[in-house]
Order: structure tokens, then sequence, then C-alpha cells
């Protein structure tokens, strides 16, 4: 697989375990229960990512 097309999966997951370590430390008191971030889709250009 070229390197261009993978690195918009390769950069979504890193954003994907930043995010689920942000929930885990920073809001730990504040949120009720598990919450999970089961994936991030991001943009060819990167500009933009969901989750």
């Amino acid at each position: 697989m070229a390197q261009g097309i993978d690195r918009p999966r390769r950069v979504g997951h890193l954003i994907q375990r930043q995010l689920a370590e942000i929930l885990r430390e920073e809001l730990r008191d504040e949120i009720p229960g598990l919450v999970s971030i089961t994936g991030v889709d991001m943009s060819r250009d990167l500009r933009h990512a969901t989750t």
C-alpha cells in the first residue's frame, strides 16, 4: 500500500489513542461510566476527522 493512502489511517489511529488518553486522564472524575473511541476517520488531506 502506498504511504500516501495509508497516512490518513495512521493519523486517525494516533488521534484515537490521544483522545482515549485525554478522556482517561483528564476527565476521569467527570465521566460517569466507560467511554470508548471506536475509530477516527480522516479526510485524505488530513484537515477533517470524524469519530
